[in-house]
């Protein structure tokens, strides 16, 4: 007997603020203090990979390994986003940790 399948969710995403705020249901929690890695392929989802920023500076994750990773997904597009609690944006750098810095820059995956 075949197995039934789920239906897969379909997300629109119309801006990088709406896939910032899909990455969370894409890792399956929040992330803190980390980088997020999504690559795309012909504009879906591919492959999605997260490090913490501290593995990361105390050289203990190979972001090339990572970056591979994603590029193997066939993904087109590589898309980054950083998540760090101690960034500050305002006037001064004096806002509350409320407000959170998101960057994200899509470029062609591999280039």
């Amino acid at each position: 007997m075949p197995h039934a399948t789920e239906p897969q969710t379909v997300f629109r995403v119309r801006s990088p603020g709406d896939l910032i705020d899909l990455i969370p249901y894409l890792l399956g929690f929040h992330p803190r203090s980390s980088l997020v890695l999504i690559g795309l392929h012909e504009g879906r989802v591919a492959a999605t990979a997260r490090a913490d920023l501290a593995d990361i500076a105390a050289s203990q994750v190979q972001l090339s390994e990572t970056i591979q990773l994603v590029i193997r997904s066939k993904a087109d597009q590589l898309i980054a986003a950083i998540y760090d609690d101690r960034a500050r944006i305002g006037p001064n750098d004096s806002t509350t940790t409320t407000h959170r810095r998101h960057h994200s820059r899509a470029g062609p995956a591999g280039g």
